[in-house]
C-alpha cells in the first residue's frame, strides 16, 4: 500500500503539468485570434465612418437649382455636371469600400 501512495504525487504533478500546458496553449491561441478579430473590426469600423463622411460630403455639394426655362436647360439643370460627378464618385467610393471590407473579412478566415 505504501508503494501505491508514493506514485500519487507524481501522478498529480503529471496531470497538473498536462492541464496547465494545454490551457496555456489554448489561451495563447484564443488571445491571438481575438487580437486579429479586434483589429479587423477596428479597420471595418474606420472604413465605414470614412465612407459615411465622404458620402455626406458629396451630398452637401449638391444644391437646389431652379431650371432656366430656355433651351436645353429646361430639361437639364444648371448643376448637371455636379450631380453626375457626385454619382460617379459615390459609385467609386462604394466599390472601394466594398473591396476593402471584403479584404478585411478575408483576413479573418
Amino acid at each position: 500500500m505504501a508503494f501505491f501512495l508514493l506514485g500519487i504525487p507524481w501522478l498529480a504533478t503529471a496531470i497538473g503539468t498536462f492541464f496547465s500546458s494545454t490551457i496555456g496553449f489554448f489561451a495563447s491561441f484564443v488571445t491571438r485570434r481575438l487580437a486579429v478579430i479586434s483589429a479587423v473590426v477596428a479597420v471595418i469600423l474606420s472604413l465605414t465612418v470614412g465612407f459615411i463622411a465622404a458620402i455626406e460630403g458629396l451630398l452637401s455639394t449638391i444644391t437646389y437649382v431652379t431650371p432656366d426655362l430656355s433651351g436645353v436647360f429646361a430639361i437639364v439643370p444648371g448643376n448637371f455636371s455636379t450631380c453626375v460627378s457626385v454619382i460617379v464618385t459615390a459609385r467609386l467610393l462604394k466599390w472601394a469600400y466594398g473591396w476593402n471590407v471584403s479584404l478585411a473579412q478575408m483576413k479573418l478566415f
